[in-house]
């Protein structure tokens, strides 16, 4: 019993590390990706601020916003990457990693330009539009990231819940089985001893009744065996009187 105990015990704690270590990277890891996201997009606002408005004022502003978002996205890139172990989702980081970079050298080298005033009218070039695309491309592979990381989490965390209902079933089946055991056992240990106790209480019956031809015979080699080898030879001198 208490090495079941155990066992069972030790599969629970195991399924519940395996459910905390599930939260922990892809809960977690879907946390800091949405922040990263999240500062992306707003860098990315912060961006075109800079090329629409004319207000130097305005540009130093949106161009401090910017900074602090471009800061905060590859801080949360960083901390995703570190909590994940999924290869898949790392190759898709990796990607989008390298996508996301070579955009950002490109975004930072046209935000300087715009806060010093070396480019007017920057929507309207060629450049632009190309970082556009280069956007759209990137924001492709967050919502796959984002895609792939749910699936996959759900599946694993599929994967444990369905061991934990083996588990459980496996306890409740071992824990039916020793209580037929004990019941066995118990009725066993019941029967050896009700048993020679039922033959001698029925033997003194007969023979408090005056029956001194009454028999028992020794069973067994233990107390009871001795009490009725006792009584066999108490009725033998019964008789011979």
């Amino acid at each position: 019993i208490l090495i079941f105990a155990y066992m069972s015990i030790s599969s629970i704690t195991e399924i519940n590390k395996r459910h905390e270590a599930v939260f922990d990277e892809y809960g977690a890891g879907a946390s800091y990706f949405g922040m990263a996201a999240h500062n992306f997009q707003l860098m990315t606002t912060h961006a075109e601020t800079m090329m629409a408005v004319s207000e130097q004022s305005e540009k130093e502003e949106a161009y401090a916003e910017y900074q602090t978002a471009r800061a905060n996205t590859l801080t949360n890139i960083a901390s995703f990457s570190a909590v994940i172990k999924d290869e898949e989702v790392k190759t898709q980081i990796m990607a989008m990693d390298t996508d996301l970079r070579n955009y950002l050298a490109q975004l930072d080298v046209i935000t300087e330009k715009l806060i010093r005033e070396e480019v007017q009218d920057f929507i309207e070039t060629e450049e632009y539009h190309n970082l556009q695309k280069q956007l759209t491309s990137i924001n492709t592979k967050i919502d796959g990231l984002f895609t792939t990381l749910y699936v996959n989490g759900d599946k694993v965390d599929g994967d444990v819940a369905r061991r934990s209902g083996k588990t459980t079933q496996v306890c409740t089946v071992i824990s039916i089985c020793m209580v037929l055991y004990n019941v066995v056992i118990w009725c066993y240990v019941v029967n050896m001893i009700y048993k020679p106790v039922k033959k001698l209480t029925s033997a003194a019956n007969q023979l408090a009744v005056g029956d001194v031809e009454v028999t028992i015979h020794r069973e067994s080699g233990d107390e009871y065996g001795d009490l009725a080898e006792s009584f066999a030879n108490m009725a033998a001198n019964m008789r011979e009187q």
